[in-house]
Parts: C-alpha cells; sequence; structure tokens
C-alpha cells in the first residue's frame, strides 16, 4: 500500500504551480509577488513603530 503513490511522485516533485497564482494575481490587477508586495508596503514599520514602547502581553505563565 505504501508504494501505491510511487506511479504520482513525479508528479508531486516536479510541477512547479508558482506561474499560475503569480498570473491570477496580476489578471487581477494585484502584485504577482504577494511577499516583495508586503515588504515594499511598509507596513510591517509601521505596525512595528506603533507598537513600540507597548505592553508586553501573554498567557501570564
Amino acid at each position: 500500500m505504501l508504494l501505491e503513490y510511487k506511479p504520482f511522485e513525479p508528479a508531486f516533485y516536479t510541477t512547479d504551480v508558482r506561474p499560475l497564482p503569480a498570473e491570477l494575481r496580476e489578471e487581477s490587477g494585484l502584485d504577482p509577488d504577494p511577499i516583495a508586495a508586503y515588504a515594499r508596503s511598509g507596513y510591517f514599520e509601521r505596525i512595528r513603530a506603533g507598537r513600540a514602547g507597548g505592553q508586553q502581553t501573554g498567557w501570564g505563565a
């Protein structure tokens, strides 16, 4: 039973689906690379600056 997946293994390891979502994002007017878009947006820096000096929270453990 464990070897039944073997015929499908090449499809899982050699199929690169990344171009398809990138193309769909571009067609929707979005950046094809969401990680790069996030980095360029400056969102992290704005959030970090807004949280500087704040009270740290946790579970109290």
